[in-house]
């Protein structure tokens, strides 16, 4: 992963905290709706220790600047830019993506930002931020629309992944 300073750096740097990563990419149409909403989750929650929020801008081209993007659209979040097939190592296989990991290295979850909030108050027992309760049309709405988002090369497998076992590790030491 790279910072807007260049710099680059392991997930593993983290651990023994809880990662919430949004993963993006500059072509997804839904993810830029998504991230005003991530950043209202990032303030709800800065507070609580060993959490910690990212957005994994995936770049498909190198030509495009994502800290350009995320900075012409008010997004103030902790960033990094990972590669295609780095995000591929993740299991992403459509935008918009939340990626959350354990303390352990272990992802516990990984789905759309409405299952994500309900995930993070169950866990923290925090109260959602006070602009609307998510409703079941809202996650529908929003799998729908990642379903719309998947690159066409990842179509055949996505479905496996959704028929998937959320809570297999993987190894962030690689990325």
């Amino acid at each position: 992963m790279t910072d807007i300073n260049g710099n680059e750096t392991l997930l593993s740097q983290n651990r023994g905290k809880i990662l919430v990563l949004d993963c993006w990419h500059d072509g997804c149409g839904p993810c830029f709706k998504q991230l005003p909403r991530f950043q209202e989750l990032f303030d709800n929650y800065k507070g609580i220790p060993n959490l910690q929020f990212y957005t994994l801008g995936v770049t498909f081209n190198d030509s495009v600047n994502l800290f350009d993007v995320l900075n012409k659209r008010n997004i103030n979040l902790p960033s990094f830019v990972i590669r295609g097939k780095d995000a591929e190592k993740l299991g992403i296989k459509a935008y918009p993506t939340i990626i959350i990991v354990d303390d352990h290295s272990r992802k516990i979850f990984m789905g759309n930002l409405s299952n994500c909030e309900s995930f993070l108050k169950k866990r923290f027992n925090k109260n959602k931020p006070s602009n609307g309760a998510s409703t079941l049309f809202d996650t529908k709405v929003q799998d729908t629309i990642r379903m719309l988002s998947l690159r066409p090369d990842s179509l055949r497998s996505e479905k496996n992944n959704l028929s998937g076992n959320p809570h297999s590790p993987f190894n962030l030491f690689t990325l």
